[in-house]
């Protein structure tokens, strides 16, 4: 009696796959490339959205990015700066202080009158006398 339950019961499930194998097959054969593209695209879309579910809620991804950032930056502090960071920051440093120097400038001409600016640029003529 037991056999026959079980042999009933791997059939029933043989029957089972069998069915949705065609199933399968049958959604499957239907597809174009076009028709698969399009899914792909929509899938696309309501990822970007956000309308199909995230595998970790918001807060918990939030949480875990700002982990990561605070351990590079631990990590980053540890290592001393090699040759070209100080060669770049020394670098930046002098860029910047001249395009204070520059600012500086600019603003000391805006408030100084107009002749005196062409005064400036005009070519000194000899006479002779």
């Amino acid at each position: 009696m037991e056999k026959k339950q079980c042999i009933s019961a791997i059939a029933q499930r043989n029957n089972k796959k069998r069915v949705f194998e065609e199933k399968e097959r049958d959604i499957t054969a239907g597809w174009s490339h076009h028709a698969s593209r399009a899914l792909h695209r929509e899938l696309l879309l309501c990822h970007r959205s956000g309308l199909l579910p995230r595998e970790k809620p918001e807060l918990q991804c939030v949480l875990e990015h700002r982990q990561r950032e605070q351990h590079k930056q631990k990590e980053v502090a540890l290592c001393p700066p090699s040759d070209l960071e100080v060669k770049l920051r020394t670098r930046l440093q002098k860029i910047q202080v001249y395009e204070l120097e520059e600012e500086k400038k600019s603003e000391s001409l805006q408030n100084v009158p107009e002749f005196v600016l062409v005064r400036g640029t005009l070519k000194r003529i000899q006479t002779f006398s």
